[in-house]
């Protein structure tokens, strides 16, 4: 049973990302956290099979968190979450760590398959 932890900013999207999770993990359990400074804290404290981050967050510095998550925790393995086009920011935070990058606006599929991809 994996645990997740979903960090956005908006809690519409932390439902919607929780719901189309659910639809294909059933039996995972979901923290959810609203600013890098609550996804740390929870980070520190607890063992996350996967973090989906937002790339934009009011008074959060995402590619500081990541470098600070898996600094902490190196094994960690980070899905990045954004409206912005990949090309923008995608190779950065995968060279970085991340394990990914998803468009906010991707159909569910595809970010079933990429959660399903770092997962695996």
């Amino acid at each position: 049973m994996p645990d997740l932890l979903i960090v956005d900013d908006h809690s519409i999207v932390r439902t919607g990302l929780k719901m189309v999770v659910q639809d294909f993990l059933a039996h995972c359990n979901i923290d959810e956290a609203e600013d890098g400074d609550s996804a740390f804290a929870k980070v520190r404290s607890h063992d996350y099979d996967l973090i989906m981050l937002d790339v934009n967050m009011p008074n959060t510095d995402s590619f500081g968190l990541v470098t600070s998550i898996l600094t902490l925790k190196p094994e960690a393995k980070i899905i990045m979450f954004s409206m912005n086009a990949e090309e923008i920011y995608a190779k950065r935070y995968l060279k970085m760590g991340a394990m990914g990058y998803v468009r906010k606006d991707a159909p569910g599929d595809e970010i079933q398959k990429a959660i399903e991809t770092v997962l695996n």
